[in-house]
């Protein structure tokens, strides 16, 4: 056994005993693995009993769903009807910035809260808490996907990720150094890759050889490029996790020949964490039930049949300092009635679409992560919407929807960290907006290179 494993087990173990007995990681995880192996009637009966449970807590704690609750009569005497879920209103982001205060649990002091704001994936980020509960479930689905992989804890892995922190602050943590020594992992920033960065990065991935990588999809995407281009060799890494991005097909056999490796698409949400994941056999994303109740409706807001796409709405199940009930996260999928012939008899998601991220290219051929802009839009509450459009090695045009006009000092503090990673001659340009519309499929990008790749 890897001398790590029983070091992880012991902090989460910890973590436990600091925030109390519904966060013991270890004992989630063999929960939500037994239910990985249960029958469908099993999985379906422990999520109503789960949804139930938030219901009654969001009745009595929540000001926003106690009156929303009420209204919709999913529960009468302290009973819920769950026949009646479908009325319950979809929760949408402009709701969560409006009603504010309302949508947060009375007793949330007591569950180790603390604010995160979305990822930006569909150009419009939004603010909201969570708690240690949520954290310790997180973590739970993250380790038995690794393990339904093939992956164990303390196997190597890559992360390559993104970090601004490496890039504005020159450096990684104490903290964070530690947790990736723990994990056996090496930790490359997606954020900033130049030609010289990447090739150094086969270089440490090689003497490294990993069991996994786990990375966003252009970035997979555009490391596979730059081994195609430069004919380098790289160690064969038995799993690829991708997410952030929508996987195509031609995209995964393209990654999969030059990074000499097999590709799970995984799909989640910095609002609601793991979602779904692929197994080995690769026949959809089966879904954490345990976790999240997922829908997809169409235009009317009725439920899709199977097979055909809808918008995807998101029940959380884990979340009780802020619930998010029949949340619009913005992206769409198609759910299936087929069984995946691994056995596990979990829901599939056949696909998931809408998510678009661009890496942006300087003159140097130095690619710099979509990622890397989000972020600098993170606990800004006067965004709305955005999207970045790059159209010269020398010109970013910033498109905004404000609810109110920004303060000259925060627009100079975003130009100036776009100029960190696209240099000081990069002119930075902030146009406000009504809308940003999405592409003609429907997709929305939060960032776009209009430079053509063969340009660089």
């Amino acid at each position: 056994m890897n001398w790590r494993s029983p070091l992880l087990r012991l902090a989460f173990e910890a973590k436990a005993l600091r925030w109390g007995a519904e966060t013991n990681v270890n004992r989630l995880l063999a929960k939500a693995a037994d239910l990985g192996k249960a029958e469908k009637h099993q999985i379906k009966s422990r999520q109503h009993q789960l949804l139930k449970e938030l219901i009654l807590h969001c009745d009595a704690h929540v000001p926003y769903y106690r009156k929303i609750l009420r209204e919709c009569e999913l529960i009468e005497n302290n009973e819920v009807h769950l026949e009646r879920f479908s009325q319950v209103p979809f929760l949408t982001k402009q709701i969560i910035r409006e009603q504010g205060r309302a949508l947060i649990s009375e007793d949330c002091p007591r569950r180790g809260s603390y604010p995160n704001t979305s990822g930006g994936s569909t150009g419009e980020p939004v603010r909201f808490l969570q708690d240690a509960r949520y954290k310790a479930h997180n973590w739970a689905d993250v380790l038995l996907y690794n393990r339904v992989l093939g992956k164990e804890l303390g196997m190597r892995e890559v992360k390559l990720w993104g970090s601004e922190r490496d890039i504005l602050q020159g450096g990684t943590g104490w903290i964070t150094q530690m947790g990736n020594f723990l994990y056996n992992r090496l930790l490359l920033n997606s954020f900033l890759m130049t030609p010289d960065l990447m090739r150094e990065y086969v270089s440490r991935i090689n003497h490294f050889k990993p069991y996994s990588l786990w990375t966003y999809v252009e970035s997979a995407f555009e490391l596979a490029r730059f081994v195609d281009r430069e004919k380098l060799s790289l160690v064969p890494i038995p799993v690829t996790i991708t997410t952030a991005g929508t996987l195509t097909e031609s995209v995964r056999e393209f990654i999969e020949k030059h990074l000499q490796t097999k590709v799970h698409n995984q799909y989640g949400s910095r609002e609601v964490g793991p979602i779904a994941c692929e197994c080995p056999m690769r026949n959809g994303l089966h879904l954490f039930e345990w976790t999240i109740l997922l829908e997809t409706v169409d235009e009317k807001g009725q439920s899709t049949e199977p097979g055909k796409e809808g918008e995807i709405v998101v029940t959380l199940l884990s979340n009780y300092s802020m619930p998010l009930i029949r949340y619009r996260i913005g992206d769409r999928g198609t759910l299936t009635e087929r069984s995946c012939p691994c056995g596990r008899q979990t829901r599939l998601l056949e696909t998931v679409s809408g998510r678009i991220v661009d890496h942006f290219r300087l003159s140097d051929e130095t690619l710099v992560g979509g990622e890397y802009f989000t972020h600098l839009l993170y606990h800004r509450p006067w965004v709305q919407k955005f999207q970045f459009v790059q159209d010269r090695f020398d010109h970013v045009s910033v498109y905004l929807v404000v609810e109110q006009q920004p303060q000259p000092s925060e627009l100079d503090e975003i130009r100036s960290k776009v100029q960190v990673v696209m240099g000081k001659q990069c002119e930075v340009t902030f146009q406000f907006v009504e809308e940003v519309p999405p592409t003609t499929s429907g997709k929305r990008r939060y960032t776009v290179c209009a430079i053509a790749k063969e340009q660089s």
